[in-house]
C-alpha cells in the first residue's frame, strides 16, 4: 500500500523543464527543392544545378539537377557540413565545405520550409537567415519522398 502511494505521490509531481541546452534543434533530414535563391543581395534565378538537396544529420550535399543524380551523389559525398556554433541559439551553425573551410552560416527550418543563408568570407560572422552582401540566402520547401 505504502509502495503505491509513493508512486501516486511522484506520479503527480510536475515533471522539470528541460534545459535549453539539452534541446534538439528541429530536424531538417530529408530532401529540399531550391525555390528562390539570393547572391550579394541580389535574388536570382535558381540554377538547375542547385535545384534540388539532401540533408542527413550534420550533411547536406551539393544541389543536384535530378532526385536521381542527387540519391548518386549522397552515396559517395557529402558536401556541407552544418554543426551547431552556439547551443542556446540552434540556428546558428558553422558551415565546413568540401575543403574544410569554416563559414559562417544560419539555417532555419519553419515545418517545410528551410532557409539557409551561409557567409562567402569565412572571416566574417552572420547571425540572421537573410540575404546581404556577402551571403548566399536560399529557400527550400521539403520535397515528400515516395
Amino acid at each position: 500500500m505504502r509502495l503505491l502511494a509513493i508512486f501516486l505521490l511522484v506520479g503527480s509531481l510536475p515533471a522539470a523543464p528541460v534545459p535549453k541546452s539539452l534541446k534538439k534543434p528541429p530536424s531538417a533530414d530529408g530532401v529540399w527543392e531550391c525555390v528562390e535563391h539570393n547572391l550579394d543581395g541580389r535574388a536570382e534565378e535558381v540554377p538547375f544545378h542547385l535545384r534540388y538537396y539532401k540533408v542527413a544529420g550534420e550533411h547536406m550535399s551539393y544541389g543536384c539537377e535530378t532526385l536521381d543524380e542527387l540519391a548518386k551523389q549522397m552515396r559517395e559525398t557529402n558536401a556541407y557540413t552544418f554543426r551547431l556554433s552556439d547551443p542556446d541559439r540552434p540556428s546558428l551553425r558553422a558551415m565546413v565545405d568540401s575543403d574544410g573551410i569554416v563559414h559562417s552560416a544560419v539555417f532555419e527550418l519553419d515545418g517545410d520550409t528551410l532557409r539557409w543563408a551561409a557567409c562567402a568570407d569565412a572571416e566574417r560572422t552572420i547571425t540572421e537567415c537573410k540575404p546581404g552582401l556577402g551571403v548566399q540566402y536560399f529557400v527550400f520547401k521539403r520535397v515528400k519522398e515516395k
